[in-house]
């Protein structure tokens, strides 16, 4: 008989008990905890600080797919005045999150052995936090219609009162970069591309398929913040009563020319040809062609990653302020890779921050891209920006 060999740990201000064979990756056997993800779940606990920072009572939270239960206990121990709920179908990660529980004398911890949409049909929460193996789709619709709302309308560009959050995470990453785009249509209901940019596609796409939901529920979601790095793409949305037409307007497609390196926003679907080269245009979408982040909202996130002492504190800040400076330009949707375009184009690479300058002193708009460091947003067409690169 195989014995489970038990190791401690420390994530944020929280001990675990671990099984050895489930770290790094998920097995049949034992709870599964991933340490590469201490940035999204170090992020995840600041944007519910930040949202819930004015609340007055209980932040009733849901964390559904919990595994070792790192999230939800930190959750409960790091996140104000908070009462966590959470779940996990393997009997090995129950039992490892009782263990914790214990471990960390925690008394606003229920934990069930069931499946996440038992767990998340016993009551409404503020805040919900889906943090799958693969994709989120299963879990979305009971999600939303769970979720509470708030009594004023969504207004989007400020931060939304009173309310609920939704953290999403997605690691479907063939579906979301448009390896399998059909499986991204199927879950999703957009179609993905494989582009340089296909981690805002597909945070585009989750997003669109969330607000979808929302109005089916009579609610309205606000993109708070996007994260997409390393393998996977998350989602902070903030939830509101219903708002149909304010969501409705950021439906849209993006239409991208492989030739030629062209993008093309709409809010019709249609076949484009490129007004740059000529050549047919490829589609992604129905996606969200509205904001992604809220700059105010973005702010106090920052404000609580500075005052905390988390892991992932340097990165998470430099991550936060590329973000601010994306929400400042929420009409920049889709960035350029330079190394991928000058690769595309027989160009030399130029340094970033030198073109950046040459693009702004061209008067045109420019920002840099939490998603990669080689990216910049700018509405700057490829000849313009060939043209930019070939005289620095």
């Amino acid at each position: 008989m195989e014995i489970s060999i038990m190791k401690e740990a420390i994530e944020g201000k929280t001990r675990l008990i671990l099984y050895e064979e489930g770290i790094e990756k998920p097995t049949k056997a034992s709870a599964f905890y991933n340490p590469r993800m201490v940035l999204n779940r170090d992020l995840a606990i600041a944007a519910a600080n930040a949202f819930f920072k004015d609340k007055k009572g209980v932040i009733r939270a849901c964390e559904p797919l919990a595994a070792t239960g790192v999230r939800a206990l930190r959750y409960a121990k790091e996140v104000r005045n908070t009462q966590v709920i959470c779940a996990d179908t393997k009997r090995s990660a129950y039992a490892a999150i009782i263990k914790n529980i214990d471990l960390n004398n925690l008394k606003n911890v229920a934990v069930f052995h069931e499946d996440a949409l038992q767990n998340l049909q016993r009551a409404e929460y503020d805040l919900i936090d889906l943090d799958p193996f693969g994709t989120p789709a299963p879990f979305l619709e009971t999600a939303m219609k769970q979720i509470k709302i708030g009594q004023a309308k969504l207004r989007f560009a400020t931060l939304p009162s009173g309310g609920g959050l939704l953290g999403i995470t997605a690691t479907d990453m063939t579906a979301m970069c448009g390896i399998e785009p059909e499986a991204a249509q199927r879950r999703y209901g957009g179609k993905t591309l494989r582009t340089e940019y296909c981690y805002e596609i597909g945070a585009r796409v989750l997003i669109y398929a969330a607000a979808k939901l929302a109005e089916k529920y009579k609610k309205s979601v606000e993109p708070l913040m996007v994260l997409g790095v390393d393998h996977y793409i998350r989602i902070w949305l903030g939830a509101q009563k219903s708002g149909a037409q304010g969501l409705r307007k950021n439906y849209g497609y993006i239409y991208h020319c492989f030739e030629c390196d062209n993008r093309k926003i709409s809010k019709e679907e249609s076949g484009f040809s490129c007004d740059n080269c000529g050549k047919t245009m490829d589609e992604a979408g129905p996606l969200w062609i509205g904001p992604l982040f809220n700059g105010k909202f973005l702010q106090k996130v920052k404000d609580e990653v500075a005052d905390s002492e988390f892991q992932s504190k340097s990165r998470a800040v430099k991550l936060i302020e590329a973000m601010e400076e994306e929400a400042e330009h929420p009409e920049l949707i889709t960035f350029y890779d330079i190394h991928e375009f000058c690769k595309t184009h027989n160009l030399i690479a130029p340094k970033t921050e030198k073109l950046i300058e040459k693009l702004r002193k061209g008067k045109f708009k420019v920002a840099k891209t939490h998603f990669t460091n080689l990216g910049i947003r700018t509405n700057a067409g490829p000849k313009k920006l060939k043209e930019a690169i070939k005289a620095l």
